[in-house]
């Protein structure tokens, strides 16, 4: 507590949006105020160029700068065309304070917070410093809503901080479940008569049978359809992701992705023998082995045989027939690389973007 810089800052409500509550000794705010003013509230007093690493203290969170893809985005709004979006689109920010004092003024008042923390919001305050820092005049016109809390109680300052960042995080899936896209392949799915699941569990009480997980169906079609064996293994969460337009392009059908989710369920059926034999001490093939990190480049195999021998890579029926070629290709490589060094791992071996060409080389 002694070591929390005792801040005094002071920010105007936008005319009279705001929201005035007291609860016994608790006292609540709730106001849009200029995005401005929030960048010149984390400033700090000796470097005006930096920002006043102090009022994010009580934060469960560091700032994750740019690297971060949603403050990438953060900035991009805060500096487009479209920046007047940004109170609808941004959850905003909410701080703590010892004092609230508000101006007489009932229109654009004044409020001045004493020992104020932002204990929710710091990737959105750091990004609209940075986007200021950028071209302080393209945020002029950008309105964020701000939750002002009032307390003496330090054990109450972090409890607030702690459940404002703890409710259930929205993953990017979940973000893109609504899209057109997705509920365009959820009607072509019924037609062929099975469930697809934009959001998880969606059809939890149908037969497992006849759903399809979306994120499962295109990480298999990612491997299948586009020929990136290595990416849907070690980086699934980019099918929802910045590859999201790549994998549910708009030619994308529910058959393809149907064909592509089933010979990903072939291959999952024939690693779990290959656990089963594991689990009772029973003897593997050789390079069998290579089905449990290698399922995904089972399936990039099929997609080359069948382009080999010309046959239609969205016909189940005839593509199934490729599997155990596709298997055994796959094993043979996997043997070899493990005879050839004493230090191969699997993991390491199927996340290496050239292992597809050794299996196109060999598929021939």
């Amino acid at each position: 507590e002694k070591k929390t810089p005792a801040l005094v800052r002071e920010i105007t409500v936008i005319d009279t949006n705001f929201f005035d509550r007291t609860d016994q000794n608790l006292r609540g705010i709730v106001c849009s105020v200029a995005a401005l003013d929030i960048v010149d509230a984390i400033k700090s007093d000796v470097d005006p160029e930096q920002v006043e690493t102090g009022i994010f203290d009580q934060n469960v969170r560091v700032y994750l700068k740019r690297k971060n893809r949603i403050n990438r985005r953060i900035i991009e709004s805060a500096l487009s065309d479209e920046n007047h979006m940004f109170w609808y689109q941004n959850n905003g920010i909410t701080m703590t304070c010892d004092k609230v004092e508000l101006g007489p003024s009932r229109r654009s008042p004044k409020i001045k917070l004493t020992n104020v923390q932002i204990v929710n919001g710091g990737q959105t305050s750091n990004c609209l410093f940075e986007a200021a820092k950028e071209d302080r005049s393209r945020i002029d016109d950008v309105i964020l809503l701000v939750r002002i809390i009032e307390t003496s109680s330090e054990d109450v300052k972090l409890s607030i901080a702690e459940t404002t960042n703890s409710q259930t995080p929205i993953n990017v899936r979940d973000l893109r479940s609504n899209d057109r896209q997705q509920r365009q392949l959820e009607d072509a799915f019924a037609d062929l008569g099975y469930h697809y699941e934009r959001k998880a569990g969606q059809h939890a009480d149908k037969p497992l049978a006849k759903r399809v997980d979306a994120l499962s169906a295109g990480q298999a079609y990612l491997a299948y359809g586009i020929g990136l064996p290595e990416t849907a293994k070690k980086d699934r969460g980019r099918v929802f992701g910045d590859l999201y337009d790549t994998v549910f392009a708009e030619d994308l059908t529910a058959v393809r992705l149907l064909t592509s989710f089933k010979l990903a369920q072939r291959l999952n059926d024939k690693k779990k023998e290959v656990r089963k034999k594991i689990r009772e001490g029973l003897q593997l093939r050789l390079g069998e082995m290579s089905l449990i990190d290698g399922a995904f480049h089972a399936l990039f195999a099929i997609r080359q045989i069948c382009g080999r021998d010309d046959v239609d890579l969205w016909d189940f029926d005839l593509v199934e027939k490729c599997v155990e070629e596709a298997i055994l290709d796959v094993s043979k490589l996997y043997h070899d690389a493990q005879e050839a060094d004493a230090n191969f791992s699997s993991n390491r071996y199927f996340k290496d973007a050239r292992t597809k060409d050794l299996i196109t080389k060999l598929v021939g």
